[in-house]
């Protein structure tokens, strides 16, 4: 019996495996990762259930939007094409049946949906729950106009809101002479927390899903 006993005793997929096995560029492999979604005919005729959120409708007449549900989000985009031939348009909150084919836009490395029908079934119940929170905090006057004070032309303190690591990273530097209120660290968005403020002012990339707190009661 010829060979060493490891070799004799590994598996043969795990031979195959090393033989083969070389360094992937980025565009190579996500390449290969396209080519393994479009190649699956499952993925290239399909209905997806889920809730719309962040549309975007820019001049190139194009539609851009997410769809999720509790547990996951899927990015779509649907051709100028399909949106012209579209006779209901989604808003946000909407639930929505949409049909069309996974690929990988190869550009930013995430796979995504190309819809080319939508159809509605109705109003997410993520949408409503965002609702009825701020029904219940305009009826305890927290949108009250009265409330909201004038910007100071000169302020006295700046604060900052940061999750740990950047709050650590910006203590690490100097403040400046103006700086009087340290930055608490706060937890970010999708971290679990029972509550936190997952958006604040000038933060890129918020939605109405994300821009509010979230507690064991919302």
């Amino acid at each position: 019996m010829s060979g060493s006993p490891s070799a004799q005793t590994r598996p043969p997929c795990t031979i195959a495996l090393r033989l083969r096995a070389r360094t992937w560029s980025v565009g190579d492999l996500t390449r290969y990762l396209r080519e393994l979604l479009e190649g699956d005919f499952r993925l290239q005729d399909l209905w997806i259930l889920g809730e719309v959120s962040n549309v975007s409708r820019p001049a190139s007449g194009h539609l851009y939007f997410t769809l999720k549900d509790a547990d996951a989000s899927l990015r779509c985009v649907m051709w100028r094409s399909d949106v012209q031939r579209q006779r209901y348009q989604p808003r946000e909150g909407d639930t929505v049946e949409a049909h069309g084919r996974l690929s990988v836009y190869d550009a930013a490395g995430q796979y995504q949906l190309y819809a080319d029908t939508l159809r509605p079934t109705g109003e997410g119940e993520l949408f409503q729950a965002f609702l009825r929170l701020k029904e219940k905090l305009e009826g305890e006057g927290l949108f009250d106009p009265a409330r909201k004070r004038p910007l100071p032309a000169w302020p006295g303190r700046i604060g900052a809101v940061a999750c740990a690591p950047r709050s650590e990273m910006g203590m690490r530097r100097r403040p400046p002479i103006w700086w009087r209120v340290p930055s608490p660290p706060t937890a970010p968005i999708a971290s679990g927390s029972r509550t936190s403020l997952t958006c604040a002012p000038g933060v890129g990339g918020c939605t109405w899903q994300s821009c509010w707190i979230r507690s064991a009661g919302a």
